[in-house]
């Protein structure tokens, strides 16, 4: 569910003793629409910069600032937080995490964010949100990491339970992740079918430390006899040294790519129709990548890269999967090409011949590439 955390807040601020001339530079300067007037670390109020335009320059700002008579906290949801403006007819409200001041909320940013899109079912935003949060981030200079995660076996769960069962996976999944989060250093979305991601400016240790509740990677859903599994990769977070302020958005790119890749790399495969057992039931064995399918992919790679396409072939992984009731084998891997590594994953059904069907699944990825 998406909350005030998912706003940028107005944190600007101005001490009591400020003349109004000064508060309207700082708004014009920051392009904002008002300003909090603090006092010992305490919200007091806030000026607006129309108050400022209207009023003479040396006027304190204590003499024209308005208070607000709801106090919203960072867990709030936008929903219920609209109402609020809403009621009171408001076009700022001063925003808490519990006693401490985080920000002004005005009208303009609530219609803003409500205008974002957000999933329904889960009532978390899309891929959209990460990508918006990320880029800022980056591009003030803050290092983020960023958590990939991947339901299994998802499908099976919708066909053999039904997709209202489906949907209650997808919502006790976002539920179960939003209950790790510090609205202060993480944001949640769903980014896609039954893939949700974290972004964090936590480093690489303390993001692994926040899945520490999560470690079984499994969780119990209500009317699913048997837990339901989940996989995640994780990038990013290594406080490195590299300036990545001008190249947010690649940045962000790389970071979700080879997080994605990561958890790509962390799900199960099978040679044999995976099977959600019963708990009275032995599971299936899953069986990992098999050396000489590997060699096979490795040794088709380089063909690939020997080629006239000018794309170099980098095989991470290669392994069985179901799709569809249909056995398939998986590539994965980075297309190295004019200086660019791009992650791939390239699928392809398993005919009479697995080894063909291994080199087809290779020479896809130079397409892809």
């Amino acid at each position: 569910m998406r909350t005030i955390a998912d706003i940028k807040l107005n944190r600007l601020t101005v001490p009591p003793d400020a003349d109004l001339g000064t508060a309207l530079l700082l708004m014009q300067k920051e392009h904002a629409g008002a300003a909090a007037v603090i006092r010992d670390g305490e919200f007091i109020g806030f000026v607006t910069i129309e108050s400022a335009v209207l009023s003479e320059p040396d006027v304190l700002v204590t003499e024209v600032m308005r208070g607000t008579s709801t106090a919203l906290q960072l867990t709030e949801p936008v929903r219920q937080a609209a109402k609020y403006f809403v009621g009171q007819q408001a076009d700022y409200l001063a925003v808490f995490f519990e006693d401490q001041y985080a920000g002004l909320l005005s009208a303009l940013m609530l219609i803003d964010e409500l205008g974002r899109s957000y999933d329904p079912l889960t009532g978390l935003s899309w891929s959209d949100r990460l990508r918006d949060w990320g880029v800022e981030q980056l591009e003030a200079g803050q290092e983020i990491c960023v958590i990939f995660f991947d339901l299994n076996d998802f499908g099976v769960y919708n066909k053999r339970y039904g997709h209202v069962v489906g949907d209650r996976v997808l919502k006790g999944f976002g539920k179960l992740l939003d209950g790790l989060i510090d609205p202060k250093k993480d944001v949640l979305v769903r980014y896609g079918g039954d893939e949700f991601a974290i972004g964090t400016t936590r480093t690489r240790e303390e993001g692994i430390a926040l899945l520490a509740p999560i470690a079984s990677k499994k969780f119990k859903v209500e009317d699913v006899r048997v837990p339901v599994g989940f996989s995640y990769g994780i990038s990013g977070g290594k406080r490195s040294l590299e300036n990545r302020r001008e190249h947010g958005a690649a940045t962000l790119d790389n970071l979700i790519a080879l997080a994605s890749q990561e958890c790509l790399a962390n799900k199960p495969g099978a040679l044999t129709r995976a099977v959600i057992s019963e708990p009275e039931q032995e599971p299936a064995p899953l069986q990992k990548h098999i050396p000489d399918f590997q060699k096979i992919a490795e040794h088709a790679a380089q063909k690939a890269s020997e080629s006239d396409s000018g794309v170099e072939i980098e095989v991470l992984e290669t392994y069985f999967v179901h799709e569809d009731e249909k056995p398939r084998v998986v590539v994965t891997g980075f297309a190295n090409q004019d200086g660019s590594r791009k992650p791939f994953r390239s699928s392809k059904p398993i005919g009479k011949d697995i080894s063909k069907s291994i080199t087809e699944a290779v020479f896809e990825s130079v397409l892809l590439s």
